[in-house]
């Protein structure tokens, strides 16, 4: 058998030492030649970086664009608001059908923020009727202050159009687009600060700074971010607009400057002098370095080596390659592999205990879904005045909220989901004065098998939502057995059905198409069925025959046991 050379840990510092001096001398030598190159191509890059930035912007105010022209030229949403506010203002109906076009645009509104970023805020302005609505997640005052200097624009006639869906500079603190259709006029806006703190975020030094110039209106502003971190405003008269190195961008009517503190020598001699010092304490480092090394380093190594050799005795190990004292250690080491497979239970538990995480949080996301849709019915009953309709409806929302909160996230029986079903159809009845009907056939014995809270009463919430029709009775049917290894619950409608393509996508396990999302109710109960009971649950979605949506729901019979805790 070869025999392994081995060494000591001592000469093998030595040797890294005499490396570590001769590198230095290399570094000194090569030095002026790096620091050179790399201003030289730090420049280049931190400019490509700030193009590639403004390019991906570029593409996403295009999207914008063409996004702001459908909806003003053909969404069903903004006809809504125009019809609601040609109603008479004497109609009982007119509070109910403006709030909830004001919702819907409202919420159209959200999900461009979320899709365009936090920064974005967006309007909706009707010439015909001088209404306006509006939604961003900008501090209340800077939105209404836009939004009267808007307004104020538009009654003198000075308000200044996108041409081609181009930002420009507004009042000094804001970048906006605004654009015109058939429906009236929609824009988007943002402040300065929050398009020049998104350039200041792609480079970690401090001293940036970033201009953006109107050429047309001829306004200036100009951020610098100082060494905490903060922004502060620079005078305008201290910028050179004409030697500035401008960025331009299709969809904008401003140019852009990004200037960042270079690492510069101002000559030769300072060059060899800085590098001349830097040599001597890289010198001296090394000295330092190896007494450091003899009295600490190799003195603890070798305390560890001979504690380590203590638990080694009983221990027979195969010699290994490498320095004498770590190949001793490493045989030690091979003694702790033993403890280290116990410690895998409790990764395992871990793991388990983030599993459980993650199910609170998506349940917890199904909670104020309902609720604030209660809150703004009665927001618009309070307008009207209807007191006695308030109280009827605050008493089953009450209990709505008695459920919420008596019940914890765990599973619980069939029987109570049911009734909870039950409470909530007729607070839709009592809101909307629509008849609902409801049938529930539960199997004998099933009464107690248990499922996760909410689970029926989202799709029968998604049912009422979007198929409802005010005008006439809507029944809804739930039928509840056992089949074989599963209970199935069935729940159909009376209602418009479930438009196919969705249905298409949601049979597939697919609640995100691109850049839509649809119904985050009915996806975050499909991501709960999926972390409770895996791939033994499953959703099935379909249509009657005679109209209306059918819904049908597997779960596991024996997967979690009566009356127990949720495991998860």
């Amino acid at each position: 058998m070869k025999k392994h050379t081995q060494i000591k840990l001592s000469k093998s510092i030595i040797v890294v030492v005499v490396v570590l001096v001769i590198a230095g001398i290399l570094q000194a030598l090569w030095g002026s030649y790096i620091i050179k190159f790399y201003n030289k191509q730090n420049k280049k890059i931190e400019n490509d970086i700030t193009s590639t930035f403004l390019a991906n912007k570029d593409i996403s105010f295009s999207y914008l664009y063409q996004e702001m022209q459908q909806l003003v030229y053909g969404s069903d949403i903004l006809d809504r608001v125009k019809q609601a506010n040609n109603l008479p203002d004497d109609a009982q109906s007119t509070v109910f059908s403006r709030n909830n076009s004001v919702i819907a645009t409202k919420e159209l509104f959200q999900q461009m923020v979320t899709l365009y970023g936090d920064s974005m805020n967006f309007f909706y302005y009707d010439p015909s009727y001088n209404k306006i609505v509006e939604y961003g997640r900008m501090k209340i005052g800077d939105r209404t202050h836009f939004i009267s200097c808007i307004q104020n624009d538009m009654k003198e006639g000075k308000i200044r159009f996108s041409r081609g869906g181009k930002w420009y500079l507004y009042d000094k603190k804001y970048l906006c687009m605004i654009t015109r259709g058939k429906k009236g006029y929609i824009g988007c806006f943002m402040k300065n600060d929050d398009f020049i703190n998104e350039i200041m975020q792609i480079f970690s030094k401090t001293g940036v700074t970033v201009t953006l110039y109107d050429f047309e209106e001829q306004i200036v502003y100009a951020q610098e971010r100082t060494s905490k971190g903060e922004m502060k405003g620079i005078a305008i008269d201290t910028i050179d607009l004409e030697n500035t190195k401008w960025h331009s961008m299709t969809y904008a009517d401003f140019k852009i400057a990004v200037q960042i503190p270079m690492f510069s020598l101002a000559s030769p001699l300072w060059l060899q002098f800085v590098f001349t010092i830097v040599f001597v304490i890289y010198l001296i480092s090394v000295v330092f370095v190896i007494q450091y090394t003899r009295k600490n380093i190799l003195g603890q190594a070798k305390y560890f080596y001979n504690n380590l050799m203590m638990f080694s005795d009983k221990v027979k190990f195969q010699e290994e390659n490498g320095i004498v004292e770590f190949s001793e250690a490493g045989k030690v080491l091979n003694k702790l592999a033993d403890e280290i497979n116990k410690l895998k239970i409790n990764v395992y538990e871990e793991q388990l205990e983030k599993k459980k995480v993650e199910l609170d949080y998506a349940q917890l996301q199904v909670r104020p879904h309902f609720y604030i849709n209660c809150l703004n019915v009665i927001n618009s009953l309070a307008q009207m005045g209807e007191n006695e309709q308030i109280q009827k409806i605050s008493l089953h929302v009450s209990k709505y909220l008695r459920f919420i909160f008596n019940k914890s996230m765990e599973l619980l029986p069939i029987a109570e989901e049911l009734y909870f079903v039950k409470n909530y159809l007729n607070v839709i009845d009592s809101v909307n004065g629509v008849e609902c009907q409801l049938n529930i056939d539960l199997e004998d014995g099933l009464e107690q098998f248990p499922v996760p809270p909410l689970i029926i009463q989202t799709f029968v919430e998604n049912s009422v939502k979007h198929g409802m029709n005010i005008e006439e009775v809507f029944s809804v049917s739930i039928v509840v057995k056992k089949q074989e290894a599963y209970v199935e619950i069935t729940i159909t409608d009376s209602g418009k059905g479930i438009d196919s393509e969705i249905r298409e996508l949601w049979n597939k396990g697919i609640y995100e198409n691109g850049d839509k999302c649809y119904h985050v109710g009915i996806r975050n109960a499909a991501k709960r069925m999926q972390m409770l009971y895996g791939a033994k649950a499953s959703i099935f979605f379909d249509i009657l025959s005679q109209g209306g949506s059918k819904t049908v729901i597997r779960l596991p019979y024996n997967e979690i046991e009566y009356g127990g805790e949720d495991e998860l």
